[in-house]
Order: structure tokens, then C-alpha cells, then sequence
């Protein structure tokens, strides 16, 4: 979309309004999920990404639209202070999609570019072994209780191949800045159901 709008724009033609939004709007969401090795955070369905094509979409995409600190539509919150930057995954997972993760409140850090705490990805190779094992909760940075998920496939289709997930009934979080720091608490009831017990995170930088 990048290189339509540069061609709209070298034959002196105005961009479409809809093209303008749907790069504002995708720019966005890719500089909230940056972390500070340049690549991506991994949740549903991201694995390791080429930080030298993140690079170039940065050095030709408009600099209007900035990382915010904040819990954006998608449900990533972005957390930064100093050298340090956090990415929190605080929504269920897509219902509908064969990629998504029992990843609630799971969270990805990097301080002064490198990784600190990293969630598995997704894998390069099609196994679906290997992929039902990346959506597990037990591969993300978040609590895991007995060996269980806090979000379930589709019974008919167990973790392999490309079952959707039913997740938490609900994901709540919030992000406030105070003397000089930025604080994420949130918590989820996958865990209600099966263990009678409620996840609760705070994440302080």
C-alpha cells in the first residue's frame, strides 16, 4: 500500500481517503508492536520477522502516526520507560482464527534492543505438532495452571490443525502513568471454569 500511495502521489493524483486510513491505521499498529530489536512482538501467529523490512516500511511510512502508550482497538498495550519496552497481549484470542494464542496478559520485553522475555512464536516449519504447541498458554510469558490453557480449541478438532479457540469471557486491563513510571494491571477468567480462580497481573516499569 505503501508504494500505491508514492505512485498516486509521483502522477500528482490525491490518494484515496480509504488507502490513507487503512496505511495510518496498519503503521500504527505495527509501531505498537515493535519492540526495541526492531523485529515484532510474537502472539497468534507471528514468529520471527525480518527487522531489516520493519526497518524500511518505518523509513517510507508517515511519521504522523506514533506508538501510543495505551491499550490500542486491537488489545496490544505498549509499555515504555527508558531503554525498556513492553508489549501485552490484553485481549481473548480471535475467536475465529486458526492462529491465535491462549496468550492472555502474556507479555514480550526488550531493554536497550535486546530480548529479555520472549514468547516461542510461531513456527517456520508446517507441523501442526509444533503449532499446537506454539498456541499453548505454556508458550507464552503468562500463568499457566496445570498444565492447562487459559483458552480452549474447538473440542472437535483438538490443538492440531487450524481449530479456533474459546477464551476468557472476559480480559480486562488499564494502563496509567504515575510519578515518572507507566503501570498495566489486568486480569482474565479463563481459569474460573476449570479452577475457580481469577488471573490477575501488574506490570510496573
Amino acid at each position: 500500500m505503501l508504494p500505491l500511495r508514492a505512485c498516486y502521489i509521483a502522477s500528482g493524483v490525491p490518494p484515496p481517503a480509504p488507502l490513507l486510513q487503512s496505511i495510518t491505521s496498519m503503521i500504527a499498529f505495527l509501531r505498537n508492536v515493535r519492540l526495541g530489536d526492531g523485529s515484532l512482538a510474537r502472539f497468534h501467529g507471528t514468529g520471527r520477522v525480518d527487522a531489516d523490512l520493519i526497518a524500511t516500511l518505518e523509513s517510507i511510512a508517515p511519521r504522523k502516526t506514533e506508538a501510543q502508550l495505551d491499550i490500542g482497538p486491537t488489545g496490544f498495550a505498549r509499555l515504555e520507560r527508558g531503554a525498556a519496552i513492553l508489549v501485552v497481549d490484553c485481549a481473548p484470542p480471535a475467536p475465529a482464527c486458526g492462529t491465535s494464542t491462549a496468550a492472555s496478559l502474556a507479555f514480550e520485553m526488550t531493554i536497550d534492543g535486546a530480548r529479555l522475555v520472549s514468547n516461542a512464536g510461531w513456527p517456520r516449519r508446517d507441523d501442526p505438532a509444533l503449532r499446537a504447541m506454539a498456541r499453548a498458554t505454556s508458550s507464552h510469558s503468562t500463568l499457566t495452571l496445570a498444565a492447562s490453557s487459559s483458552s480452549e480449541p474447538d473440542r472437535r478438532l483438538g490443538w492440531t490443525g487450524a481449530s479456533p479457540l474459546s477464551g476468557p469471557a472476559f480480559v480486562r486491563a488499564l494502563v496509567v502513568e504515575q510519578d515518572g513510571g507507566v503501570e498495566l494491571t489486568g486480569e482474565h477468567d479463563g481459569y474460573v471454569a476449570r479452577h475457580g480462580l481469577l488471573h490477575k497481573r501488574r506490570l510496573l516499569l
